[in-house]
């Protein structure tokens, strides 16, 4: 379950981001910051197509964990196509690579709005600071496929599809409290002084919820070992772990941490290779933006995983399967939703129409993927809820149900 760099945020965006890059599909190829274009299927000839871009940070330290995202949306986007588009009008899908530069990125955007006249972005960018008000300038849309980035709690042009960044470290000490921990600690990213930045607000929230929270260390993902580390969250009594790191980092720690016998309960993002790694096997919370990755059982699930399987198969097993694939799918369904509520007439889609429907969504769940969402004009609409994965006896688990937790962060934090 959080960035951008991590202002107010501590370990979770780079918990979430920081994967190994996984293989590349067919469907979505990134070489060199090289434009990526990919269409589902071709335009309807009866009417014109809804243009959507999506802004990845795929190449580059965050690859892993943001490269699942553009091929989780086209595979929505094929399904939907599969079926006449919406409301006639096919999806066409352009991805552009920002290699994690901002000019990069803002440049991207500009050339998505002028030239391939998008009429919605999709979010999927580490360094979206740099065009979030020149898109709100523009009239565009921006819809989550990433609900961490502080846009989704300050510009209410972008619509969060899930948890939203205000609520994290409330997430994080919640956890541990679900799982009846005495106390909290961090160990966080040494790689960037942000990491250590969002220290701050992670005591700061444990203390406001009535949670101990004194133990701080940092680790690099260079480091030969983690013994360290572990060896001072023990000697300190830290009975829930935050693993602020990236993913293979946060492995690295549990199961160094594990051969020095200590096992506390680790809190972490969602990856796919967590219950087959010693320390995650069992004692591993997260908290998930939108509904786990491991419920395939309801019917939204259901419909999600056959399209996966079918049109980005490599995807479904691949190690770096995460949430963000659940919200990128999500992505696709809430521009169905605010397509369908703006009436769209024959002719071209415009950005203020799916605007329009996009203010028209009260209390939505997209079929149970996410928590409700409701959007107001003029205001940002953050998501200060979450759901619970968890781990046991080598598999994934839902701890505490498929029912979302919702939290707004303590007064003295707002």
């Amino acid at each position: 379950m959080g960035t951008h760099c991590w202002t107010e945020n501590g370990g979770r965006i780079v918990n979430r981001i920081m994967r190994q890059a996984w293989a590349t599909s067919a469907a979505f190829i990134v070489a060199a910051g090289i434009l990526v274009v990919v269409s589902p299927q071709s335009a309807s000839a009866a009417q014109p197509p809804i243009t959507v871009g999506i802004v990845c940070s795929c190449t580059g330290p965050f690859a892993g964990q943001l490269g699942v995202g553009p091929p989780a949306y086209q595979a929505w986007a094929k399904w939907q196509n599969s079926k006449g588009g919406i409301d006639g009008h096919k999806v066409d899908v352009i991805v552009k690579d920002d290699a994690l530069n901002p000019a990069t990125s803002s440049t991207e955007v500009h050339a998505l709005v002028t030239q391939n006249h998008v009429q919605a972005l999709v979010d999927d960018s580490d360094v979206d600071a740099a065009w979030d008000a020149y898109v709100k300038e523009q009239g565009v849309p921006v819809i989550a496929g990433l609900s961490f980035p502080e846009n989704f709690t300050t510009n209410s042009d972008f619509f969060p599809d899930g948890e939203t960044l205000d609520a994290y470290n409330v997430g994080y000490v919640d956890a541990a409290k679900a799982v009846k921990a005495k106390n909290i600690g961090e160990v966080y990213c040494a790689e960037a002084a942000t990491c250590q930045e969002g220290l701050t607000a992670f005591f700061s929230t444990a203390k406001a919820l009535g949670l101990p929270a004194s133990f701080s260390e940092a680790a690099s993902a260079s480091a030969p070992n983690y013994t360290a580390q572990c060896v001072a969250a023990q000697q300190a009594g830290v009975q829930a772990l935050e693993l602020a790191l990236a993913d293979t980092t946060a492995a690295s720690v549990a199961g160094d941490c594990n051969k020095q016998g200590y096992n506390p309960w680790y809190i972490v993002d969602p990856a796919a290779n967590y219950p087959s790694l010693p320390g995650l096997q069992t004692k591993m919370i997260s908290t998930s933006g939108a509904i786990p990755f491991n419920v395939k059982n309801t019917p939204a699930t259901k419909t999600m995983y056959a399209a996966l399987n079918k049109y980005e198969p490599s995807l479904v097993t691949s190690v770096n399967f995460n949430e963000y694939v659940v919200q990128f799918w999500a992505a696709g369904l809430l521009l169905t939703a605010a397509a369908q509520n703006a009436g769209l007439k024959s002719g071209p889609v415009t950005s203020a129409e799916l605007l329009k429907g996009l203010y028209k969504i009260k209390n939505d769940t997209l079929g149970g993927l996410t928590p409700a969402l409701t959007f107001h004009k003029g205001v940002p609409n953050p998501v200060d809820c979450w759901f619970y994965q968890g781990t046991k006896g080598g598999h994934f688990t839902t701890p505490f149900g498929l029912k979302p937790v919702c939290q707004k962060p303590p007064k003295a934090l707002s």
